[in-house]
């Protein structure tokens, strides 16, 4: 593989100018672009990877540094570990979870949830996404709905 293999990825993204993400505006699955290339799935980060780092190693994952599953843009994107990963995110994750805990409910819209099972439970929604889009307790359906119309997902709330 080679550059001129982007190509056939020029037609299916939309670059954001502010963060200079290439979204995918196809299939997608858990989030991920995917594309079928002579046969082959692959997820679009992969792939675009595959192409500028070669063959990615055994127990490798290609890590977005713009924490965007949509991008493929191969400048956001890093080989790394599972753990490298985890890493990537671990004080996003570690700050809403104590703000979760300090607040005295959960609050979609119009509602408020006693727990955040009950939360992810009533709305749908994964508890990555809850966890991303709370602010002190309150979630922020602007931001939410936001991110969904940049994905191309339609929004649960």
């Amino acid at each position: 593989m080679d550059l001129n293999d982007l190509m056939v990825l020029k037609d299916k993204i939309t670059r954001d100018p502010e963060t200079n993400c290439w979204n995918w505006n196809k299939s997608t699955r858990e989030g991920y672009g995917q594309i079928t290339i002579d046969g082959v799935h692959w997820t679009t980060h992969r792939y675009v990877a595959t192409i500028i780092f070669g063959v990615i190693p055994e127990g490798h994952v290609v890590r977005h540094s713009c924490d965007n599953r949509l991008c493929c843009n191969p400048g956001h994107l890093r080989l790394g570990t599972h753990k490298d990963n985890w890493k990537d995110s671990e004080s996003v994750h570690r700050e809403s979870h104590v703000k979760m805990r300090r607040a005295l409910g959960w609050t979609v819209g119009d509602t408020i949830y006693p727990t955040s099972r009950t939360a992810q439970k009533e709305t749908g929604l994964p508890m990555k996404t809850l966890m991303r889009h709370m602010k002190n307790g309150i979630f922020d359906l602007e931001a939410y709905r936001s991110g969904c119309k940049k994905r191309g997902v339609i929004p649960k709330v």
